[in-house]
């Protein structure tokens, strides 16, 4: 047996060893990968849920892309509209012509 501080393991270590240490080894082990398949599928719905959202985002920024330009297109007829309007003299715009 070592007794040393240098962290060796004692001879006797490997007598105490039981099947019991390796069914709770590989016991531990399938907790493990359950755990990891458990996290890897909550993982699996974050994304697919982040994808919609993204998804969903791209079709709403593209609607109000468009609905800008229409507004913007409205707005110039408009300004172009008004400006003739007072470009016309006084007469003109009250009786017309």
């Amino acid at each position: 047996m070592y007794n040393d501080d240098y962290g060796r393991i004692p001879a006797l270590a490997d007598d105490a060893y039981t099947p019991e240490d390796e069914t709770a080894r590989r016991m531990s082990s399938q907790e493990s990968a359950a755990s990891s398949v458990r996290t890897t599928n909550a993982i699996a719905v974050q994304a697919a849920a982040l994808e919609t959202r993204l998804e969903l985002n791209t079709q709403a920024e593209s609607t109000l892309r468009e609905q800008l330009k229409q507004e913007r297109e409205e707005a110039r007829r408009l300004r172009e509209e008004l400006e003739a309007e007072r470009s016309k003299g006084l007469w003109r715009r009250l009786f017309g012509g």
